[in-house]
């Protein structure tokens, strides 16, 4: 089965960005990393039209830690989605408490506050999985990971968790989403 995700870094990655990458492949079921290397944008289209990728998420990197993800789908050439996300910080799953081990099958989104929707409903169509408040109940298979989307005191929490709500990948704080429409 060809992989749905391409996980990617900018050119000269330091290692924060790598292990970053590594874990957002243990928590996006259907998702292989490719090392980018040399590769040009239009040479990273070639080789996820070679592996049968559909979406790509490229992590840049800024002074050594992740500070941009970007999304784009695998078309006619690499077409920008929205949004990007412009990293605060990162929390990595072998410094959080309470974590466990996690093999995800399937991925849903689930927003805190209703001025998040919009935020998650794009989260929701680049992940190509559904999205749904906190206050709904979703039938959902246990292997399924939950992307968290929520407020922090100075930004947005996103956070990787299993339906039973334990940390199961890392936890990034969005200092800003960019939308293609300003």
């Amino acid at each position: 089965m060809s992989p749905f995700f391409i996980v990617t870094t900018s050119r000269r990655p330091s290692r924060r960005v790598r292990r970053f990458c590594k874990e957002l492949l243990s928590v996006i079921p259907n998702s292989v990393k490719v090392n980018r290397g040399k590769l040009s944008l239009d040479d990273l289209y070639l080789k996820a039209l070679e592996l049968g990728g559909k979406r790509v998420i490229l992590v840049s990197v800024l002074k050594g830690n992740p500070g941009v993800i970007s999304f784009y789908d695998v078309n006619d050439g690499l077409l920008k989605l929205f949004p990007w996300m412009i990293v605060a910080g990162v929390k990595f799953f072998f410094e959080q408490e309470g974590r466990r081990n996690f093999s995800a099958n399937g991925l849903a989104v689930r927003f805190y506050d209703v001025s998040l929707e919009r935020v998650a409903a794009s989260l929701a169509n680049i992940f190509n999985c559904v999205f749904f408040s906190r206050d709904e109940m979703v039938d959902l298979s246990p292997d399924t990971a939950m992307l968290n989307v929520r407020f922090s005191l100075d930004g947005v929490l996103l956070s990787f968790t299993d339906t039973l709500n334990l940390p199961i990948g890392p936890i990034i704080k969005i200092k800003k989403f960019i939308f293609g429409d300003g």
